[in-house]
């Protein structure tokens, strides 16, 4: 018996249902986003976006686009292991897009949002080699549920005094760009 399940360990290995991304009992982190790229050259009043994303703890992401003033939100699952890359087309140049990249299992949710502005061809060159990790984080804004804000932190470990409940918290590096948006239910 023991032979039998240690081959079916092996061979679950081999075919890739275990891999080293999909961490037993931990929730999902979506750890960087890079080689942002904007591509105008197909279009005239629409444009193209394009990056890579790391992730742990999940097989695949969800991609899901907001564009102002659209009442659509598009999902796309991404089915690459990390680094996945990720390509958006016929985006339009005159909204705002938002890009929320989601890592779910079953013990957790991590979702990182991108926020693209209005897109001419001079602000779209600030957006191509952008480093997005949480390893750079310099502070933590905390937010309830309606938006109001509950305090600012250096350090998660500082949520301790909290009771349950869900909490939006927004990451910012040292130069005060916001880098990550997260929410989370505290137990």
């Amino acid at each position: 018996m023991k032979r039998l399940l240690a081959s079916l360990f092996l061979v679950m290995a081999v075919c890739g249902h275990i891999s080293a991304q999909n961490k037993p009992e931990s929730a999902p982190e979506v750890i960087s986003v890079f080689n942002q790229k904007v591509d105008f050259s197909n279009y005239e009043t629409l444009y193209d976006f394009s990056f890579d994303v790391t992730y742990t703890g999940a097989t695949s992401i969800t991609i899901g686009v907001e564009q102002e003033y659209s009442s659509w939100y598009d999902i796309i699952h991404v089915r690459e292991a990390s680094p996945a890359h990720v390509n958006l087309t016929a985006l339009s140049r005159g909204n705002m897009v938002w890009v929320d990249i989601i890592a779910e299992n079953e013990y957790g949710k991590d979702t990182l949002t991108i926020e693209l502005p209005v897109m001419t061809e001079d602000n779209a060159n600030g957006l191509t080699y952008t480093d997005k990790s949480p390893a750079k984080t310099d502070h933590i804004d905390i937010y309830s549920l309606d938006g109001r804000f509950l305090k600012r932190i250096r350090n998660l470990s500082e949520l301790s005094s909290y009771h349950a409940c869900t909490l939006l918290l927004q990451y910012y590096n040292n130069k005060n760009q916001l880098i990550r948006s997260k929410k989370i239910s505290l137990k």
